[in-house]
């Protein structure tokens, strides 16, 4: 993967390093860096301190903080009613705890989502799926995707 950044250097000469997103960010060093020598550490917008962006950078993972940040987005922003319109129209039904199946409540589907986000984390994964879920991760861009699948093909037959 490229690494894409936007330079700005202002009138004082202190130099900043943005993302595509325009959050400070930079993967091989300081985001910030001062004209007096000072510098400041950026991943996707969050500062961290030289020590906390080499442990980072070094175990090729975002600190738990980030994580709880990208999943509390995720959780509010992701359309959860609208996967309930779509499984309530397909009568989609999970298996439940009393051994019976149901179409999810809503607070049911954003629970699976939230604890499907928690695993990935925590695991050396960069992709899962169930229950109509998948989510990718990408820990060294700090990167996470949930999406809810009702079809899909893949052909990966080489032709002759």
């Amino acid at each position: 993967m490229d690494r894409v950044y936007k330079v700005i250097v202002d009138d004082n000469k202190n130099t900043f390093w943005y993302n595509e997103a325009d959050q400070l960010h930079r993967l091989d060093g300081p985001a910030i860096e001062h004209v007096d020598g000072h510098k400041e550490w950026y991943l996707r917008g969050i500062k961290y301190s030289e020590q906390e962006f080499n442990l980072i950078m070094e175990n090729q993972t975002f600190d738990i903080r980030y994580w709880a940040n990208r999943i509390f987005s995720i959780l509010e922003n992701f359309d959860f009613e609208k996967v309930h319109r779509v499984m309530t129209l397909l009568d989609w039904k999970w298996y439940r705890e009393d051994e019976t199946f149901a179409i999810p409540s809503v607070q049911d589907i954003k629970k699976r989502a939230h604890d499907m986000m928690w695993n990935i984390v925590g695991s050396d994964y960069i992709s899962i799926s169930s229950a109509g879920f998948r989510i990718d991760i990408d820990k060294i861009c700090g990167q996470m995707e949930l999406s809810f699948v009702v079809e899909n093909f893949c052909d990966s037959q080489d032709e002759e």
